[in-house]
């Protein structure tokens, strides 16, 4: 996508969001801003987005949506991996055995986005990719929470 279509995209998610939030639809409100939050993340503004994405990440638990939570808890592991690669890993690890727990997968354009995450977390953390891996993979939904919302 070009940068016109990342803006069209991030309003029509933001409209969607406002308009679900005016029909009292926290969790449809909920997956439509973390749209915006994965726009974000394509455009490169690591540190909006994960600051969204905190917040909607609270939204999902408070709804109780496992599913969004995990596909949430995927893409804050995309953004912190600049910041934060061993952690960045153990949350994308986590979101990928929870989405597959609940019969879930990414959407395409998503899970082109993490598998380039993955690749670069692969070479940035080496030999300590597999164990980071493993050690996400072992999260509870409440443990990848906490980590994602940085109480970990």
């Amino acid at each position: 996508m070009n940068a016109n279509e990342l803006e069209r995209a991030k309003s029509a998610y933001a409209e969607s969001a406002g308009i679900f939030e005016r029909l009292g639809r926290r969790h449809d409100a909920a997956n439509a801003s973390a749209g915006v939050g994965f726009v974000l993340l394509v455009q490169g503004q690591h540190d909006e987005a994960e600051e969204l994405l905190r917040t909607l990440l609270n939204e999902a638990v408070d709804v109780g949506s496992p599913p969004l939570a995990a596909e949430i808890i995927g893409t804050l592991g995309i953004a912190r991996l600049e910041r934060d690669p061993a952690a960045g890993v153990r949350l994308l690890a986590a979101a990928a055995r929870l989405l597959h727990e609940l019969g879930l997968a990414y959407h395409p354009g998503e899970q082109k986005l993490v598998d380039e995450a993955e690749r670069k977390a692969r070479e940035t953390l080496g030999e300590r990719f597999e164990a980071e891996w493993e050690a996400g993979s072992e999260l509870s939904l409440d443990d990848a929470v906490a980590l994602a919302l940085g109480e970990a």
